[in-house]
């Protein structure tokens, strides 16, 4: 990933869309592949080096 690509993520997870709704829109709108499942693995290295992405999450980390 790109920085100018996770800048674009990250602005998509502050403004509280799930990593699926990041994935399916950079799919048809930008023709770029990636997975939500790879949106949520940088989300989760993020909070382990001390960012609040994770925050911004609709369960917010939280077990359901």
């Amino acid at each position: 990933m790109t920085s100018s690509l996770i800048a674009l993520i990250d602005s998509k997870i502050l403004i509280e869309w799930s990593p699926e709704q990041i994935s399916g829109w950079l799919r048809e709108d930008h023709n770029i592949l990636i997975s939500h499942e790879t949106i949520y693995l940088h989300i989760w290295s993020d909070k382990k080096q001390g960012g609040q992405l994770f925050q911004h999450l609709r369960r917010k980390g939280k077990a359901y």
